[in-house]
């Protein structure tokens, strides 16, 4: 489904609505000047010829007046004819045909060249019983010239005033809301580096905006904070952890090798200190979740060689490989396999999900690493045939601490393994994703630029 910016969807919205009371007050005002002045025409008209009439009635020896003026009101031209319609006297448009006939009580309309005419002829029988005709004539020229402006007004003017008015407004609804888009980019940020100290910038004006804008940088300042505690707590935690952890070891590496004890005891203590070293790996992954959530923790970038790195990771695994029955293989098609990066934690990378494919393999698998490159990035897939990642679980498995495998709790590893993948990923501008079926496998996909970032 397409979606529409809300200065898109205002600026539609307006535009049609304006565009209607554009329509409705044109199309009022075009059908009121035809209707309405032409009414107003014809009765001025009617008016007219009916007061001659009556004075010609009354006054029957001043007609017909030789004064011109008597012939001409409020812009009706009157005239009159014998019963022959021979032109006694009156006042005539130029150039106007006397050809027009004459009809009694009604209304014409005459079309004259560039002129457009209401004519009314009335027939008069004076006291002396002769008969006379009265022509009245109107223009209503005017008329139809102020119609064609309105329909030009209507087919050229209106659509680029709408047009115009829709530019506008779209500039004055863009100014408005650039606060939302300040915020949209601000929070994308936040998103994409996981900086909390950012903030929103402050818009200057007391509005809707500026009060979002201040609660939303109080909703961060409130997570940042909280965020500070929570990393402080795992750093102190870890480091006052750390020593009586290595007591504990260094305690079990003493009694196991130096003093004599039964079979259960030596049990008992290989127990502890197989404990003990998962809890010193704990100890160590929590200190460097907190290196690497601090701010101030920015490791150096240089060549690296991915294929030196995989098949490092690839030795120092398969021991482990072996004892489960998984068969470790990989494929370099990366010519040449350096990419810009950092040693120690890219082959962090490699271990983790190494290590991952085999503690959730089946005995008899596979744990398959390629790499090769697409555009300018290195691809990165390593894939395996084990018991795979439920659905509802793909998108959790890069928290912390989080396991798809409920009941291997008491198994090796503690849920940090792809969220430490997940950081390392993230710190070089890369990007991984995870397809996975249940009972068929898991493969994941890292995509990691070749080249140093253009500073």
């Amino acid at each position: 489904m397409k979606h529409h910016s809300l200065k898109f969807k205002i600026t539609c919205w307006y535009t049609f609505i304006l565009t209607l009371v554009f329509a409705a007050v044109l199309g009022g005002v075009f059908v009121s000047s035809e209707f309405y002045s032409e009414d107003m025409i014809k009765t001025e008209l009617l008016d007219e010829v009916k007061d001659l009439q009556e004075e010609m009635l009354r006054y029957p020896q001043h007609f017909p007046r030789q004064d011109y003026v008597s012939y001409y009101d409020d812009g009706v031209l009157l005239s009159i004819y014998d019963k022959d319609f021979n032109f006694i006297n009156g006042v005539l448009p130029d150039s106007f045909s006397t050809e027009i006939p004459f009809k009694e009580d009604k209304i014409q309309t005459v079309q004259t060249g560039h002129d457009s005419w209401f004519i009314l002829d009335e027939k008069i029988t004076l006291p002396d019983g002769s008969d006379l005709w009265i022509r009245g004539i109107h223009s209503f020229s005017s008329i139809v010239l102020m119609i064609q402006r309105l329909k030009f007004l209507i087919v050229f003017a209106v659509p680029l005033l709408i047009l115009f008015t829709a530019f506008m407004g779209f500039r004055l609804v863009q100014r408005s809301l650039h606060p939302v888009s300040a915020i949209t980019n601000t929070v994308n940020e936040i998103t994409a580096s996981s900086d909390l100290s950012l903030r929103l910038p402050e818009s200057g004006t007391k509005d809707e905006f500026s009060q979002l804008t201040e609660t939303f940088n109080k909703m961060l300042h409130h997570l940042e904070q909280q965020f500070l505690r929570e990393q402080e707590f795992s750093s102190d935690a870890a480091h006052e952890l750390r020593t009586p952890v290595s007591i504990i070891l260094s305690h079990c590496e003493y009694s196991l090798a130096e003093l004599q004890m039964s079979s259960e005891v030596r049990d008992e203590f290989l127990c502890i200190q197989g404990k003990a070293v998962q809890m010193s790996q704990l100890v160590t992954h929590l200190l460097n979740i907190a290196r690497a959530e601090s701010n101030g923790f920015h490791p150096s970038f240089e060549e690296a060689d991915l294929e030196i790195l995989a098949e490092s990771a690839v030795d120092e695994l398969t021991e482990k490989a072996t004892k489960k029955g998984i068969h470790l293989e990989f494929q370099n098609y990366l010519k040449p396999p350096v990419i810009w990066g950092n040693t120690e934690l890219l082959s962090r990378l490699f271990i983790n999900l190494i290590d991952n494919g085999i503690q959730y393999g089946y005995p008899g698998g596979y744990v398959k690493i390629y790499i090769e490159q697409r555009g300018k990035n290195a691809l990165i897939r390593i894939a395996d045939n084990g018991m795979g990642i439920p659905e509802e679980s793909l998108d959790k498995i890069w928290n912390r601490f989080y396991r798809a495998d409920k009941s291997r709790s008491d198994s090796f590893g503690f849920g940090l393994g792809l969220f430490i993948v997940k950081y390392i990923v993230r710190l070089h501008k890369g990007d991984i994703t995870v397809e996975s079926k249940m009972g068929r496998g898991t493969s994941f996909l890292i995509t990691l630029p070749i080249a140093p970032p253009i500073s």
